[in-house]
Formats: C-alpha cells, sequence, structure tokens
C-alpha cells in the first residue's frame, strides 16, 4: 500500500453546515476501496490565490490515507 495525502477544495457557495456531508463523501470513497484515514483536518474557508469560476473562496479539506496504486 502508498501513502497518500490529499487536499480537496469544496466551492465557498456551501453553507458551513453543508460542508462536513461533502467532505464524509470524499472519506466514504476512500474507505470504500479499502484505504484507512491516518489524518483528516478541516482547513476551514480559505481565499483562492485566483477566481475559480468566479468562486474567491473555498473550504479546505485534508486527508492522509494508504490506499493501493490501482
Amino acid at each position: 500500500m502508498n501513502h497518500y495525502e490529499l487536499l480537496a477544495i469544496v466551492s465557498g457557495r456551501f453553507a458551513e453546515n453543508e460542508i462536513e456531508p461533502q467532505f464524509a463523501k470524499i472519506e466514504a470513497l476512500i474507505k470504500k476501496h479499502g484505504g484507512p484515514i491516518h489524518y483528516r483536518q478541516n482547513l476551514d474557508r480559505k481565499r483562492l490565490a485566483y477566481p475559480i469560476e468566479k468562486q474567491m473562496y473555498g473550504y479546505y479539506f485534508l486527508v492522509e490515507f494508504d490506499s493501493e496504486p490501482t
């Protein structure tokens, strides 16, 4: 198994109470493929370096996990 680090950015259009279910989907996908999650951190809403689809803010989420390369 290889060790991976994933930094996901979710649209800033979501309200704070809608963010956790989005991150839960990411974790469920990792667990579905047999990857144990070693570390997770919600880095909150941050300003993007440049706009993405006219959005200036996004919610950052960091996950470290193990998974097979396939």
